[in-house]
């Protein structure tokens, strides 16, 4: 890389301490970079950025041969945004190997797919009027990775309980949270209106 385009190129890790890049450190093995990104300008702090930080999720996607999703976290390139999660598909040296050791044996890389989780379930979720809607991780204990914004302080209703839906996703459960308002109620929406937001969100997922 610093042959043919970026001379400045070097292996990088996050540093939790200043919370910027800072040169990776030898690893015994493998390094993960980086290396085409697109659109550069905005994705510059993830070039060179070495992927042994995400090596569960790395080595899951090869054992299996698909693509595989990381856990929500903020990402690398989004300081000042809200948490996203990336999708990776293994490239191998020919075709998919049978087993598990040969297909690390065969594995060249990666194909990466990036995605801020506002922006991807915002304009499905962020306007459900007299609902409050939250996803989660199902494996993460981590506070949820998205909530849809405030309705003005509303009580969840008494009438109504909250409904939960699972979606599987590259290799991982999501769990979405519907919890009505009083609001809701008197609104007089439709139950129906969920189980159709839902569905589609299920098929975007499966179309993608």
């Amino acid at each position: 890389v610093q042959a043919e385009v970026f001379k400045n190129f070097q292996f990088t890790e996050h540093d939790p301490v200043n919370g910027g890049m800072v040169r990776a450190r030898e690893q015994a093995k493998f390094y993960y970079p980086v290396c085409f990104i697109e659109p550069m300008q905005r994705n510059q702090p993830a070039f060179g950025f070495d992927l042994n930080a995400r090596l569960e999720t790395l080595l899951t996607a090869v054992d299996a041969a698909q693509a595989i999703a990381t856990p929500p976290s903020q990402l690398i390139q989004e300081h000042q945004h809200g948490p996203g999660f990336i999708v990776y598909l293994p490239i191998f040296n020919g075709p998919v190997p049978a087993t598990v050791a040969a297909r690390r044996a065969a594995n060249i890389g990666f194909v990466a797919a990036v995605f801020r989780i506002a922006d991807l379930v915002g304009p499905a979720l962020a306007h459900q009027t007299g609902l409050h809607v939250t996803l989660r991780d199902a494996a993460d204990t981590a506070p949820a990775a998205y909530v849809s914004p405030s309705d003005g302080g509303a009580a969840p209703s008494r009438l109504l309980s909250a409904c939960e839906f699972s979606l599987p996703f590259a290799g991982r459960e999501w769990r979405i949270v519907f919890t009505p308002t009083a609001g809701f109620v008197t609104g007089g929406h439709a139950w129906q209106s969920w189980a159709v937001l839902v569905v589609g969100l299920a098929l975007t997922a499966l179309l993608s």
